[in-house]
Order: C-alpha cells, then structure tokens, then sequence
C-alpha cells in the first residue's frame, strides 16, 4: 500500500470519526430534549381532592323539576377537598320528606360526611345502606326534603 493510499484512508476514517461524533451529539440533544419534555408533564405535582363523591340525588320534597335544578349546582363540583360527580337523578319513593339528608353508599362514610359538611346538612344522621345494583358506582344519595332552601347550593332556587 503506497503512502498516498494510506493518507487517504486515514482522512477518509478522521472524516468518517467526526461524522459519527456529530451525529452522537445530535441524538443525544435529541433524547436528552425529548426526556425533559416527557418528564417534565409528569413530574408536575397535580392537587387531587381528598374525596370522590359520585352522586345520586333524589327528590322528596314533592316539588317538581327540583333534581334538574339542583343538577346544575352539582354537576362535576369540585374544590381542595370534595369532588363530586353527579350521576343521577330521580324522584325518592317517599314524598313530603321534611328533612334533606344523605344515605352513604360505601361502608366508609368519610366522602358522606365531607359531602354533607359542604352542603351544611348535618352529618350525624348520616346513614349506610348499600344499593343493590350499583352498576353507576354511586357512593352517595341526596335525599332532597323540603327543607331543600336551606342546603348551601340551593340559596338561589325559589320556593314554591
């Protein structure tokens, strides 16, 4: 092999060196930029409420079209402490209920309590009775009376 031939293949492989030591460069931008995009979403500290309540109201004031009222004052509520999730209402099989009051759907009634000291039921009375086809996941029911007036959300509704 001549001198020349040998000085060609040396600034053939010195050229091929910087080409690979640029494009190792270039990729590890890319993976470092692409990782602090990626991490940088996750690694956010995201403030979840302490409770889900996933809410069944129903109405046994005997006032009509109440639960749709009162179903935009609760739909998808939520602040630092209490998410609530409405996912139904109906009529309560018992009418003239006097006062409004909640039925825990879960043994743990901790979501019930947080959920009445919202409204400003008293959540004493709080009581548990599971449903027995509680294919919605609903975890508490609002029984509205008609004492409706005096829940907090319900400030603004007109009594009939």
């Amino acid at each position: 092999m001549s001198a020349k031939h040998l000085i060609k293949k040396v600034k053939f492989n010195y050229l091929i060196g910087i080409i690979l030591a640029l494009g190792a460069i270039i990729a590890l931008v890319f993976i470092v930029s692409f990782t602090v995009k990626i991490t940088k979403g996750v690694a956010k500290t995201v403030v979840s409420p302490n409770y889900l309540v996933r809410l069944q109201v129903v109405n046994g004031s005997g006032k009509k079209g109440l639960p749709a009222t009162i179903k935009s004052y609760l739909t998808n509520y939520h602040d630092k402490d209490l998410t609530i999730k409405l996912v139904e209402t109906d009529n309560f099989n018992i009418k003239d209920v006097s006062h409004s009051f909640i039925i825990a759907r879960e043994k743990n009634k901790k979501a019930a309590v947080m959920l009445a000291k919202k409204l400003g039921l008293d959540y004493s009375h709080i009581t548990y009775k599971p449903l027995g086809n509680n294919y919605r996941l609903v975890s508490a029911t609002l029984v509205l009376g008609e004492d409706y007036n005096n829940i907090k959300f319900a400030k603004n509704i007109k009594k009939e």
